[in-house]
């Protein structure tokens, strides 16, 4: 928060522990878990240590996490997702949110919404990252009611006044806070404000929190 000048949110990742010194980063691994249609049983694996074990780093904190395309339209998830959080939730020492991609949510907006519904029964949030504006009817995200939106730092920047002004009308009557992302610098950060854009993550949160 470039007001505050403090963390709102983390967001969060994983990777594979491969032995002798040796990880493997999400963009590293997430495809070949794909073709071997592995993505479902990886996230539940990751989301059942996050929620059952404690993390003591994280109290008092609010976390995102990236859902993918592939575990949305896996029917198993659902099912194994609830079962996780009617037995753990209510024990978890921070907050935790999901996130989708937008034309994902947009083009898939009923099984997301499946899982939105069963998000906020335990209180967690649900936002729409990589925003690109695919759409310029906004029923889905009335329906689907995120807290946040992400958007690239770049695509912001590049939207017209009408444009950012209609996006703004929407997100502001559905209480939809816009995160940018991927901000470099201080003179992007500052061109974001102009525009009453202050939650930001990139290379500039770094700067922020130092001032």
């Amino acid at each position: 928060n470039a007001k505050t000048k403090k963390s709102d949110n983390r967001v969060m990742t994983f990777t594979i522990d491969g032995g002798e010194n040796k990880r493997y980063f999400y963009g590293d691994f997430i495809a070949p878990a794909i073709n071997l249609g592995l993505v479902s049983k990886m996230y539940i694996v990751t989301l059942r240590d996050l929620i059952t074990q404690r993390h003591e780093e994280l109290d008092g904190s609010l976390c995102s996490i990236r859902l993918s395309n592939e575990f949305i339209r896996d029917s198993k998830s659902y099912l194994e997702l609830s079962s996780l959080f009617d037995k753990h939730a209510k024990a978890l020492k921070f907050e935790l949110s999901f996130e989708v991609s937008d034309s994902f949510a947009l083009n898939n907006t009923a099984a997301v919404k499946h899982f939105v519904e069963r998000f906020a029964k335990y209180g967690f949030g649900f936002g729409i990252n990589s925003f690109t504006g695919e759409s310029s009817d906004f029923t889905y995200l009335k329906q689907l009611n995120p807290k946040f939106l992400k958007a690239d730092c770049a695509f912001l920047l590049d939207q017209s006044q009408d444009s950012m002004s209609a996006l703004q009308v929407i997100t502001d009557s559905l209480g939809i806070e816009i995160i940018a992302t991927f901000v470099k610098n201080q003179e992007e950060l500052a061109s974001l404000q102009n525009m009453h854009i202050n939650s930001v993550q990139g290379p500039v949160t770094d700067t922020i929190q130092n001032s």
